[in-house]
C-alpha cells in the first residue's frame, strides 16, 4: 500500500511539473507576443 502510495505520489509530481512546464511556456509566448506588439504599437506611433 505505501509503495502504491509513493507511485501515486510520484506520478502526480511528474505532472505538476510538466503542466508547470507548460505554463511557463505560454506565460513566455504571450509576453514575447506583448513585446512584439509593444514594438509594432510605438513604431506605429513614431
Amino acid at each position: 500500500m505505501h509503495i502504491h502510495f509513493e507511485r501515486h505520489h510520484r506520478f502526480t509530481l511528474a505532472r505538476l511539473l510538466d503542466s508547470l512546464g507548460f505554463a511557463l511556456l505560454l506565460v513566455v509566448a504571450v509576453m514575447a507576443f506583448v513585446v512584439v506588439l509593444g514594438a509594432i504599437a510605438t513604431g506605429a506611433t513614431s
